[in-house]
């Protein structure tokens, strides 16, 4: 891997700076409860990452019952609109002030700053101008764009666009869940940084990552550091070859 630094640094809203997305999960719950959708926390959890007609489609698609269009629409704009003013309010987050220091430490260094989101447009630049960072990232994505997300690298790429990136060897990727690392995986982020409370859990080793540490700023140190690990990529290829692939 370069020794030199990369010249963007990629975070998830959900998860990271909003903390994490337990509250969303309740309200999408709330929601589909009072019109009698099934909706199990287990569910949810694995649908978070996706834009929110998405969920609402195949939250109501789970069940026997008929759902039109209308009323899917109607409840993602419903939920969407719980969101705005949810996330509206000043962030009360054990990462918030973490992330300003994080943002203070790689601003620093003249790196650019990308932030992911897949709630849409408004309700993502309310949630960043109520954590006070609108003036301090360079650019952000939003759920109504039309770009893929999930593990997709779609997403990674149109903020590497937006700031005038044109090599993912450039690119650091931090985020705190498997849909993270993946895509910044798929993108071919030279650095890709999964936080984890229990880092240590092996079930991390089914996503490929070149760092994993215990919080944000570990991850501003693994950035910074001028010994950053062996290039994954390079890895797995080795292996590949020596499998015979």
């Amino acid at each position: 891997m370069s020794n030199t630094l990369p010249k963007l640094v990629i975070l998830p809203l959900v998860d990271l700076i909003i903390d994490e997305a337990k509250p969303l999960i309740s309200i999408y719950q709330n929601t589909l409860k009072a019109e009698h959708i099934a909706s199990d926390e287990w569910a949810l959890g694995e649908l978070i990452g996706k834009p929110i007609g998405e969920v609402v489609n195949t939250m109501c698609h789970r069940g026997t019952s008929n759902f039109s269009e209308e009323n899917i629409s109607r409840l993602t704009n419903n939920i969407s609109e719980q969101f705005t003013v949810l996330l509206g309010s000043k962030p009360k987050t054990p990462y918030s002030k973490e992330v300003h220091v994080f943002l203070d430490s790689i601003r620093s260094k003249g790196l650019k700053i990308g932030v992911t989101s897949w709630l849409n447009k408004e309700t993502t630049e309310i949630a960043l101008k109520a954590a006070n960072l609108w003036d301090r990232i360079d650019g952000h994505t939003h759920g109504n764009s039309g770009y893929h997300h999930g593990t997709s690298p779609d997403i990674i790429f149109t903020l590497m666009r937006q700031i005038g990136i044109d090599n993912s060897d450039h690119v650091a990727n931090v985020g705190k869940t498997k849909y993270d690392v993946l895509r910044g995986y798929h993108a071919q982020c030279k650095w890709n940084i999964l936080i984890a409370s229990d880092k240590d859990n092996t079930r991390w080793n089914a996503y490929p990552h070149t760092a994993i540490v215990g919080s944000i700023k570990e991850a501003a140190s693994e950035i910074m550091s001028k010994s950053v690990g062996s290039d994954f990529f390079d890895i797995l290829n080795k292996k590949n070859r020596k499998r015979g692939k």
